[in-house]
């Protein structure tokens, strides 16, 4: 039993956690609109937002093996 509230646990943090970077990437997203100049610092910001969200998902698993990256 105190295995499964460990991984409920991790799995609640996990998605507070990828909640909380998806609400900054849409404000992000929403401030760089509002100037429309620049966009190539708001890709960057989104693939390493992507990045992220990848290794809260799979902290245990390279992020190569996951983009298919020898």
């Amino acid at each position: 039993m105190n295995r499964i509230t460990t991984k409920l646990r991790e799995t609640s943090q996990t998605a507070i956690a990828l909640s909380l970077l998806a609400v900054n990437l849409v404000r992000l997203l929403a401030r760089q609109a509002a100037y429309a100049t620049n966009f190539a610092p708001l890709l960057a910001l989104i693939g390493k937002t992507l990045v992220k969200m990848k290794q809260l998902l799979s902290p245990n698993r390279p992020i190569q093996a996951y983009w298919g990256i020898n």
